[in-house]
């Protein structure tokens, strides 16, 4: 996967990967131009839409560390709605940003593909992700999803031009490759403030790069990257919150709606959280949990094997407390929630003020 010489690749004519990149574009472009007024994707039109045109806003307005508290939506999106709000002043300009990165995400499949597979393949899935319609949707919406695509394709591009160059070639182009590295992961970093777990799959992809194919210093660097990519939010969250937080609050707060004592599995109202995304006043559940660690334990029982008590003695061991168990059919699903003592040492939760 690394001194591998690349597919043979025929020098493809720059006019026609550009046709294919227009036509690309004019085809979001129609797309936008049909769903641009539609009342249910404008700007106002309520929950995660709204909530990052408000915090643009206040960006805009300067209120750059949106401060006192936690983020409660994914950071990057709402800078970088403001900074093209600053420059162009229209939502449909916004849009029209996201389209053009749309069609760079088209560009950035099809140059990795060339890197892994030759010519053949790389035409194959640049068509396929130009008509992919998914794809173009998003990039119309005010939302984060809209630039996920082209930061995924972009740091797989790197990582593939960073694999297929050859470890015997020139220091150059050695640092050229180390770079690449650096990039992906920096990208990665970028993204995982836009979409919080897309950390799980890149440090999946610096283990695989570890230990599966034994190369340490390209994990090492791809890790670098992202390390650097999340720390702008992560020291913003220490200067002005106050919270050793990596990115945002709310996935604390979605786990315990769906896991506090009175869930039954379906959504229903928590005492002191609005059924909204906007940031929440938290102070009537910080009563009853502040002080304590919470473990929500799922397990299902089988003919060979009940965890129920291995799981109970294991917890039990560094102080934690069986709280509740409920019990759910089919399957015999066990959901177990301990907390410790009331003066033991806990990890604070930034959900949890």
């Amino acid at each position: 996967m690394t001194t591998e010489r690349p597919p043979k690749n025929r020098l493809v004519p720059a006019w026609r990967l550009l046709v294919l990149l227009a036509g690309t574009f004019v085809l979001k472009a129609l797309v936008l131009s049909q769903l641009r007024d539609h009342p249910l994707l404008a700007p106002d039109s309520g929950l995660d839409t709204t909530a990052y045109v408000r915090l643009a806003d206040q960006v805009l307005a300067g209120n750059i560390g949106l401060g006192p508290g936690l983020y409660y939506v994914s950071p990057f999106y709402i800078y970088f709605l403001a900074a093209v709000l600053a420059v162009f002043h229209s939502f449909t300009a916004v849009r029209v940003v996201q389209i053009a990165l749309g069609t760079a995400t088209v560009a950035f499949i099809f140059l990795m593909s060339r890197q892994w597979f030759g010519d053949r393949a790389a035409w194959i899935s640049a068509l396929l992700a130009a008509f992919t319609g998914l794809f173009t949707f998003y990039e119309v919406l005010i939302l984060q999803s809209s630039i996920d695509a082209f930061l995924t394709a972009a740091a797989l591009y790197f990582v593939a031009s960073a694999f297929r160059r050859n470890a015997s070639e020139p220091v150059v182009s050695a640092f050229r490759r180390n770079g690449a590295f650096v990039l992906a992961g920096l990208i990665w970093g970028v993204q995982t403030l836009n979409r919080p777990n897309v950390l799980i799959a890149v440090i999946g992809v610096a283990i695989v790069m570890a230990i599966a194919l034994r190369r340490i210093k390209p994990a090492a660097l791809l890790v670098t990257g992202l390390l650097v990519g999340m720390a702008p939010v992560a020291i913003r969250n220490v200067v002005v919150a106050g919270e050793w937080t990596l990115v945002s609050s709310h996935g604390g707060l979605n786990f315990y709606i769906g896991n506090n004592p009175n869930a039954t599995g379906f959504y229903q109202n928590v005492p002191g959280v609005t059924p909204s995304i906007v940031g929440q006043d938290l102070r009537p559940l910080s009563s009853a949990v502040r002080g304590r660690g919470v473990v929500v334990v799922v397990t299902r029982r089988n003919n060979t094997y009940d965890p129920q008590e291995s799981t109970q003695a294991l917890l039990r061991s560094v102080g934690m407390r069986l709280a509740r168990t409920r019990e759910f059919t089919p399957g015999q699903l066990r959901v177990q929630t301990f907390v410790t003592p009331p003066r033991a040492t806990v990890v604070h939760a930034p959900w949890f003020p």
